[in-house]
C-alpha cells in the first residue's frame, strides 16, 4: 500500500470514529420523557344522619265515677289532670260537689276519680296512689275496680253486672234518705235481692 492509500485510510478511520463519538454524545444529551404519574382519588361517600325518633307516649286509662255525666273508663293523655278527666267523662251534673275535688291533681295510669253528689260524704282513697280530692281505691290485683257504694251514682251501679236502672235509682235513693251505707250488707235493705248481692259484692267496698 502506498502512502497515499495509508493516508486515505486513516482519515476515513478517522471520520468514523468522530461520527460514532458525536453520535454517543447526542445519546447522553437527548432529554429522557418522565414517566407517567398515576393519580389515585379516593371518594369517600357521604354519610346520610337521620332524626333520632323520640317514642310516643302511652295514654293513661282513668276511671271517673260518681256525679258525673257519663261515667266510665277514659284514656287520657300523660300528664292530664282531674279536670280533663271530668270533661272526658261529659262534666259534672248538676248536683255535684265539686268542692271535694281537686281538679288541679295530677292523674297517672290506673286511678279512679269519684265526684260525689251534694251531701255525700266525700270517700276516702286507699292504696298507695294520692288523690284528686275525692277518689276512689285502687283496683284490686286482678285489675277489677272496687265501687263505693257511698259515693256511686245510679249510673256506676248500673254498671255493675245485672243491676238494672230501677235497681241503681232504689240504691242511690236509699242512700241519700237514711244516710251511707255502714257496710256491703246493707244494700240488701235498699232493695237488693241476695243472690244479686253475691254476684257482685267482689266488685263493691264501703269507705
Amino acid at each position: 500500500m502506498t502512502a497515499l492509500g495509508r493516508w486515505r485510510w486513516a482519515l476515513a478511520a478517522l471520520a468514523a470514529v468522530s461520527l460514532l463519538a458525536a453520535a454517543i454524545l447526542v445519546s447522553r444529551q437527548a432529554p429522557v420523557a418522565p414517566s407517567p404519574t398515576l393519580v389515585v382519588t379516593t371518594v369517600t361517600p357521604a354519610v346520610r344522619s337521620f332524626p333520632t325518633r323520640q317514642p310516643t307516649p302511652r295514654d293513661i286509662a282513668v276511671y271517673v265515677s260518681g256525679a258525673v255525666a257519663t261515667p266510665g273508663v277514659y284514656s287520657l293523655r300523660p300528664g292530664s289532670r282531674a279536670q280533663d278527666a271530668l270533661a272526658a267523662a261529659g262534666g259534672p251534673v248538676e248536683d255535684a260537689d265539686l268542692d271535694h275535688v281537686n281538679l288541679a291533681a295530677p292523674l297517672s295510669d290506673g286511678e279512679q276519680v269519684a265526684v260525689p253528689h251534694q251531701g255525700e260524704p266525700a270517700p276516702v282513697a286507699t292504696g298507695g296512689r294520692g288523690t284528686a280530692g275525692t277518689r276512689g281505691p285502687t283496683p284490686t290485683p286482678q285489675g277489677v275496680w272496687l265501687l263505693n257504694v257511698n259515693s256511686a251514682s245510679a249510673g256506676d251501679f248500673q254498671a255493675l253486672p245485672g243491676i238494672g236502672q230501677v235497681t241503681a235509682d232504689h240504691l242511690v235513693a236509699y242512700r241519700q234518705q237514711n244516710g251511707p251505707y255502714a257496710s256491703v250488707d246493707d244494700l240488701v235493705k235498699a232493695g237488693l235481692h241476695k243472690t244479686e248481692l253475691a254476684r257482685i259484692r267482689s266488685r263493691l267496698t264501703v269507705q
